[in-house]
């Protein structure tokens, strides 16, 4: 078995063709062997059938799974006689109030390699990044795959789970994918100059205005309470009071819709008070370095570093007290 880690650009490049014309089959294993997601619908549809019979679950409950719940994370690959097995993870998928998972199918549809990566980012390639460059980048900031060239006192670690780029920003799928390939197949931890971006904890407002825009926001899921109900009633109280089958304008009604919304009021209240569901957590946007920082992300990074904009620094000194301790 080969560490997908330790192919080299030329394999990288020429995945798409080996696989053409093979048999992939799924055997008992830790992890999953499959061309899900990879090599067509034909295959595909082979592989959802045997991975149902092992399950012991019907064929829409597993392209449910695949299009809802589960994660698939490439491990390595073998090739026996005339097959090529590629491994993958199954982990049940946590959605979030991040642009990640739809990055993470934009760069499944690249092939971008070795080769592409030194195009992109030939010095990151060679290892040629200066620990101080022009003297503005001053320290290191280490991640598991990953060292950043950062600004003391002005970095902030960013959790994938509430990553998010700015509206309207384009990628390109072939850049992406170089970057989690040069991740993947490098001996030692890539260096990257750290993204810019802001951050702001997550408050009432934030989950109302989340869910009201959630379409237009591309995010794998808006942001919540914790509780579908109390979501419902955040955005349109009335509305959903009216859905409990309460008239507000009805005597027989009146006391019980005035009890239910002060219950409801209160819920609201002590979400807050106890960081309920994405209550209290800090969202991040990046303004530079999206490829970067998705990139990593994607390559599994666990966290990333990112370097606060200068004015939004600036408001962190006078505005946001709070926000400083997060500042490294």
């Amino acid at each position: 078995m080969q560490c997908l880690r330790e192919q080299n650009a030329e394999q990288e490049k020429g995945r798409k063709e080996r696989w053409r014309g093979r048999t992939v089959k799924v055997v008992a294993s830790k992890y999953v062997p499959t061309p899900a997601l990879i090599l067509g619908d034909r295959i595909r549809r082979n592989f959802l059938f045997d991975l149902s019979e092992r399950l012991n679950l019907s064929m829409f409950r597993i392209e449910s799974f695949l299009r809802d719940d589960l994660l698939f994370r490439e491990r390595f690959y073998e090739v026996i006689d005339d097959q090529i097995l590629i491994y993958w993870e199954i982990e049940k998928r946590k959605k979030n109030p991040s642009h990640l998972p739809y990055l993470e199918s934009m760069a499944d549809e690249s092939y971008a390699g070795w080769e592409e990566f030194e195009e992109f980012y030939p010095k990151s390639a060679k290892g040629d990044l200066p620990v101080k460059d022009y003297k503005k980048f001053d320290d290191l900031y280490y991640g598991q795959n990953v060292v950043w060239l950062g600004e003391k006192g002005k970095m902030v670690r960013v959790d994938p789970n509430y990553a998010q780029h700015i509206e309207g920003n384009i990628f390109d799928e072939d850049k992406l994918k170089s970057i989690v390939s040069g991740i993947e197949q490098a001996d030692e931890r890539i260096a990257f100059y750290a993204p810019y971006g802001t951050f702001s904890k997550v408050d009432l407002n934030a989950v109302k205005e989340s869910i009201e825009y959630a379409e237009d926001e591309g995010l794998d899921q808006p942001l919540s309470t914790g509780d579908e109900d109390l979501d419902a009633y955040l955005v349109d109280p009335e509305t959903w009071l009216e859905d409990q089958g309460l008239d507000p304008d009805d005597p027989d009604d009146k006391e019980e819709y005035e009890e239910l919304k002060k219950e409801m009021d209160q819920a609201l209240e002590n979400a807050v008070e106890n960081d309920e569901g994405d209550l209290g957590e800090y969202t991040f946007t990046f303004r530079d370095g999206n490829h970067r920082a998705f990139g990593a992300m994607i390559a599994g990074e666990p966290y990333i570093w990112m370097i606060v904009e200068d004015n939004f620094y600036e408001d962190i000194q006078n505005y946001y007290p709070e926000y400083k301790k997060l500042l490294k």
